[in-house]
């Protein structure tokens, strides 16, 4: 119906519909006649009234979702990973996306002293994403009822059912005792891991091993499609590492970062690589190395 009406030649349109359901579209010379259904058919929306709701600036929830949907499952092996945790608790709204293989958390202190943890689909979230604003004067307000999450923002109502489950412990993944501590440019980093994306094949699980010492990174990368040396200049304190990243985990984390600099944490070739702003904790991401062959 949509394309249909976009596509119309005038700027009035009729619709004339009988009693059992079947339409007439006109406009100018062009004339449609499609089949209707009933309305009873239609999914019940789940009105509620939720004593429990959150406000927050619009652009602050959009953020928290740009900055965390990309590490969101889209697979089927764990359904409870293809949505975002919500968790709200003492005033700390932590939203939180994982696939298994990587992690992103985004932290917002809030003014409120109401308690939600419930997993919203990560495909709603991309709807309400659309509307939102990157307004810090407009609002938006969601609340929960257990099953169903609705958002209120610019005259729109988004419901959506949750996802049931429960979310993998975090906070477990991000305990780690580091004995390599890097500082590097977002611009500079991110550049010269896109160098790599062309040689890329997507047939196999491609990654680049990545050599911290010495005030720099130094890159190499191998794929059936050829190879690839570079370097870039860090600030480095601890032991000297090598370790096997897949470039696209860590350029979505670094895109997703919104910082001119971050802060790379890592302990050994096997252990997380954690990723967060120079001051501050407003985000944090988790990206598992990858076996170096």
């Amino acid at each position: 119906i949509i394309d249909m009406v976009r596509n119309l030649p005038d700027e009035t349109v009729i619709f004339d519909i009988d009693e059992t359901l079947n339409i007439k579209i006109t406009s100018g010379s062009t004339k449609y006649a499609i089949k209707g259904l009933d309305s009873e058919e239609f999914s019940r929306i789940p009105f509620f009234e939720p004593d429990k709701k959150i406000t927050l600036t619009q652009n602050i929830l959009k953020s928290m979702i740009e900055q965390t949907i990309f590490a969101a499952a889209t697979s089927d092996q764990k359904p409870i990973l293809k949505g975002e945790l919500f968790e709200i608790k003492d005033g700390v709204f932590n939203m939180v996306a994982s696939d298994s293989f990587r992690l992103a958390i985004r932290k917002e202190n809030i003014n409120t002293d109401v308690e939600y943890k419930f997993v919203v689909p990560a495909k709603s979230l991309s709807a309400v994403a659309h509307i939102l604003q990157d307004d810090n004067e407009k609002e938006v307000e969601f609340s929960s009822n257990g099953k169903h999450a609705v958002f209120n923002l610019n005259g729109y109502s988004i419901f959506t059912r949750l996802l049931e489950g429960e979310f993998i412990a975090y906070n477990n993944f991000i305990s780690i005792d580091p004995t390599t501590e890097v500082i590097v440019s977002t611009e500079d980093f991110s550049k010269v891991l896109a160098r790599t994306t062309f040689l890329i094949s997507e047939k196999i699980k491609n990654y680049v091993k990545c050599n911290f010492e010495n005030s720099q990174i130094d890159l190499d990368f191998k794929s059936v499609n050829g190879t690839f040396n570079d370097t870039v200049s860090a600030d480095i304190t601890g032991d000297s590492i090598l370790i096997g990243i897949s470039p696209k985990f860590m350029l979505d984390a670094l895109k997703a970062s919104d910082s001119d600099k971050v802060l790379i944490k890592l302990s050994s070739a096997v252990k997380p690589i954690i990723i967060y702003p120079i001051q501050g904790d407003s985000f944090t991401y988790l990206i598992m190395p990858m076996n170096i062959k």
